[in-house]
Order: C-alpha cells, then sequence, then structure tokens
C-alpha cells in the first residue's frame, strides 16, 4: 500500500518485529534470512492460499474422516479392524481417569495406580 497509509504506529510495530527476527538469525547471512522469511510470510503464502485472515467456517468440531474407518479409532489412532478401539482408548489406566473426570475427583482406583 505504500507507507502514505501507514501510520507511525505501524511502522513502529514492524520495526519491532523485524529486531525479534534478527535476533534469531545468523550474524553473517542475517538479512538474507530476514528478507526470506519477509517475502515467505508476506507474500509465498499468501499467494499460495495461506492467508492468515481467511476464517473458514466450521461447526466447532473437526473429527478427521478417517476416524469414520474401521482402520481407525475415534480419537484417530490406528487400530486392528476387528478392535472396537486402539490400544491406548481401550487400556485400563484411561477408563480410570475417564471416570475420575465423569465424578470430578480422584477416585480410589486413580490412587491406588498414583501409589504403585
Amino acid at each position: 500500500m505504500g507507507l502514505g497509509i501507514n501510520t507511525m504506529e505501524g511502522r513502529e510495530a514492524k520495526h519491532v518485529t523485524l529486531a525479534k527476527f534478527t535476533q534469531n538469525t545468523q550474524f553473517s547471512n542475517r538479512w538474507a534470512q530476514l528478507f526470506k522469511h519477509e517475502y515467505v510470510s508476506l507474500f509465498w503464502l499468501r499467494e499460495n492460499g495461506c492467508d492468515e485472515t481467511v476464517h473458514k467456517e466450521t461447526t466447532g468440531l473437526y473429527v478427521p474422516k478417517r476416524c469414520s474407518t474401521s482402520q481407525f479409532c475415534y480419537c484417530g489412532e490406528p487400530k486392528q479392524v476387528t478392535e472396537m478401539k486402539c490400544t491406548f482408548c481401550s487400556d485400563p489406566l484411561r477408563d480410570i481417569i475417564c471416570q475420575c473426570v465423569v465424578e470430578r475427583k480422584i477416585t480410589s482406583a486413580a490412587k491406588d495406580v498414583l501409589n504403585h
């Protein structure tokens, strides 16, 4: 847009950001890394559809499509086709943790696990 539209606060914010980037670069090729980062973040990502300002409406819950197949558990981990849950979800410790969440307190089974 040009510097005529930017405010002094905008220029100061950009200067602070550039100063932070320079702290994480090597001294010998600092400006090359800095300009490369600026190009990627300001132009390349936007041209390739990775614009941060674009908001996608969702239903508030994202469950990958693979979770509805027989090879994956609802949590997203792979499982045997013949099993209902993956090894993580079928672990007895997970049942103890779920019971603590339901009861909103540390159950005696959980205390037994912690003491051993």
